[in-house]
């Protein structure tokens, strides 16, 4: 639907009614000699004049669009879908007899109409709907001009003024919360529908509307917390993020609302996630997880700090960050024998598991990432003399066990041979370097433990207990 174009942060800004500075209600004649007079006035005194003409149409202190956006406005004014949203989101008049307050909002003077609103909100039937609805419009406008405001100046904003920016936010949205629930506004909204006379705007497109409004409603306050977010105000994106939790609630669709406000940030992350899933070469995957990881920051961090932890969008985008990574790992470490970079990023992974299976996952890369580098480090570390040097030598440790009577040969001693072969020692020590020295090394100090002993046999004693005399 056109709404869910409409509605952003832009929805009263960039509204046509407001653009042109036209009632919601002109005759398409009128609109059609309105868009004459443009083209006819840019022709004959330039753009400049044209300007200057148009500032009277204007309200507040609203600057004049540029000819090719009033022209565009004029075209989109033609679909009658459009037409309807725009209405929607703007001042509707009392019917049947000339409107004092729109009066009053054509003269620019916005107090005048909202006190005559104010004035008739608690009348019954149409005339307090419609009361009631301008001033949800009125509200709202104020509260994103605002919040605009408060966006171009933020090192100049007093907490009070942001108090009275939220104060026009909730008081926007109560008038909207009991308009949507109310049949009634539905009606009123139908029958101005209606009087457009066209097939395509049916009792579907306002259902279909109606159905559609509290999730396109989240839009506006996410856009600005997406906003926010990118600047890295993050108290600000909370008070947004807060707008959406609370407003009609039951009715919107808050996980569909960030899937649409963080696409743009999204999709480059899952652009990031299939590059690194495409990458062939193993030596080049431990960037590609970098990459992602890297790439992804800025949209966790906006996740950690706004979002529940067992919110089902961030769940998702997570875990898919998660899985990629550490699903590729093991190809880079394979090829490479690299273990350090690939604990350190999966370590980075342990904040980003969003459900307790991830974490346990995680929980379990990082226990194998870490033992496989303390064996590489301790392959890389003298047994002797403990130091450190990538590429070190090694030395052969033979062991034996299960000294036993040869049952094929009477007086005869078998026993049990195995070789260590990958002892580390430094070029220094393998000079003096005696076997038992490889005691420290873990491979033979885990078979010490299991009853193996150092040397290449038995010794004589250990012969004789066989075969005693």
């Amino acid at each position: 639907m056109i709404l869910d174009e409409v509605c952003n942060a832009r929805v009263y800004d960039a509204n046509a009614f407001y653009v042109l500075g036209l009632p919601v209600d002109t005759a398409s004649r009128k609109i059609r000699r309105r868009q004459e007079d443009l083209v006819e006035g840019v022709a004959l005194m330039g753009e400049g004049a044209w300007q200057n003409e148009f500032d009277r149409y204007l309200l507040g202190d609203s600057v004049a669009p540029r000819v090719e956006m009033a022209k565009t406005l004029f075209e989109r004014l033609k679909d009658p879908e459009y037409f309807a949203t725009e209405m929607f989101f703007w001042f509707w008049p009392q019917e049947g007899q000339p409107d004092p307050a729109i009066a009053a909002i054509v003269r620019g003077e916005r107090g005048t109409a909202v006190r005559l609103w104010l004035g008739d909100k608690d009348k019954s039937g149409e005339r307090g709907i419609v009361a009631r609805h301008n001033l949800a419009v009125v509200l709202h406008f104020y509260a994103i001009d605002g919040e605009n405001y408060i966006r171009s100046h933020m090192n100049g904003i007093t907490p009070e003024y942001v108090r009275s920016v939220d104060q026009y936010w909730k008081s926007s949205f109560s008038f909207w919360e009991t308009l949507v629930e109310d049949d009634l506004f539905w009606d009123v909204f139908s029958s101005r529908v209606e009087k457009l006379n066209d097939p395509r705007l049916d009792d579907e497109f306002i259902d279909s509307f109606r159905e559609r409004f509290p999730i396109c409603f989240d839009n506006i306050n996410a856009d600005f917390l997406v906003a926010y977010a990118r600047d890295g105000k993050l108290k600000e994106s909370k008070r947004h993020f807060d707008y959406m939790i609370s407003t009609m609630s039951g009715a919107d669709d808050v996980v569909e609302t960030m899937e649409r406000a963080f696409k743009p940030m999204a999709d480059a992350v899952r652009t990031l996630i299939k590059q690194c899933e495409s990458v062939k070469e193993p030596k080049k995957i431990l960037n590609a997880c970098r990459e992602v990881l890297n790439g992804s920051r800025n949209l966790v961090s906006i996740f950690k700090a706004l979002v529940p932890r067992g919110n089902a969008y961030t769940q998702g985008l997570l875990n898919e960050i998660v899985i990629t990574i550490d699903n590729r790992l093991p190809a880079y470490s394979r090829d490479t024998g690299d273990y350090e970079p690939c604990l350190k990023i999966t370590r980075e992974l342990l904040p980003l598991a969003s459900t307790p299976l991830m974490e346990e996952r995680i929980r379990k890369s990082i226990g194998e990432w870490e033992g496989l580098v303390r064996q590489a480090r301790e392959e890389c570390t003298c047994c002797v003399c403990g130091r450190y040097q990538k590429g070190m030598g090694t030395k052969t440790v033979k062991l034996y066990n299960n000294v036993h009577a040869d049952p094929t040969r009477y007086g005869r001693v078998a026993w049990t041979t195995r070789t260590i072969s990958n002892v580390p020692v430094c070029s220094s020590c393998a000079l003096k370097f005696e076997p038992y020295r490889a005691s420290k090394f873990t491979p033979v100090k885990n078979a010490l433990l299991q009853g193996w002993k150092i040397g290449d046999g038995p010794t004589q004693s250990e012969m004789d207990a066989v075969w005693p005399l």
